[in-house]
């Protein structure tokens, strides 16, 4: 694995999702690429719906089930293209920041863990707010990408962020962010 990468902004309407979409497809035409959607408005998960909801019910095979232990992480996993493997989300992902879950600021890191050598990138659309799931994708991830447009108060969601980051590293010593 080269990089895990949080596509992040505590602002909406920023393009977090569009960028995580278009970096999919241009890694995956070299790379084997995972993106992940772990917001609970499910975007990207609208957006690759076509792809398989005849195959499997997402309300039964998504990320917060796999959080949750409900499901296996490679049971909602979705192929794309050969190189483009894809993870939905559902609005049900909004439940996870008030649930008491021993070790819940890791659950990402430790479910993917496994998978890090079968992909090159791994791509994480995150929530526009600062919760467990934003935490657990900045604890994983080895960049950020901060979509950003040139308003006053995507600046300040930016430093709200940029502080939020630092938190992590300090808290967790997380030393490779």
């Amino acid at each position: 694995m080269r990089d895990i990468i949080a596509i992040s902004s505590i602002k909406g309407g920023v393009g977090k999702s569009v960028t995580a979409i278009m970096l999919g497809f241009i890694f995956s035409k070299r790379y084997k690429t995972l993106l992940i959607d772990i917001d609970s408005q499910a975007s990207i998960t609208s957006y690759f719906l076509p792809y398989f909801e005849n195959k499997i019910d997402i309300r039964e095979y998504n990320i917060y089930e796999v959080l949750k232990s409900k499901k296996s992480f490679m049971s909602i996993v979705h192929e794309i293209t050969d190189d483009l493997h894809f993870a939905p989300s559902h609005i049900k992902l909004s439940q996870f920041s008030g649930e008491n879950i021993i070790g819940q600021e890791y659950k990402l890191k430790t479910i993917l863990t496994p998978y890090f050598d079968e992909y090159d990138y791994i791509l994480i659309d995150t929530p526009p707010s600062v919760n467990k799931e934003l935490i657990n994708s900045l604890m994983i991830a080895t960049k950020v990408v901060i979509p950003l447009p040139a308003e006053l108060w995507a600046i300040e969601s930016y430093d709200i962020l940029k502080s939020k980051m630092q938190e992590i590293i300090s808290a967790y010593q997380k030393q490779d962010f």
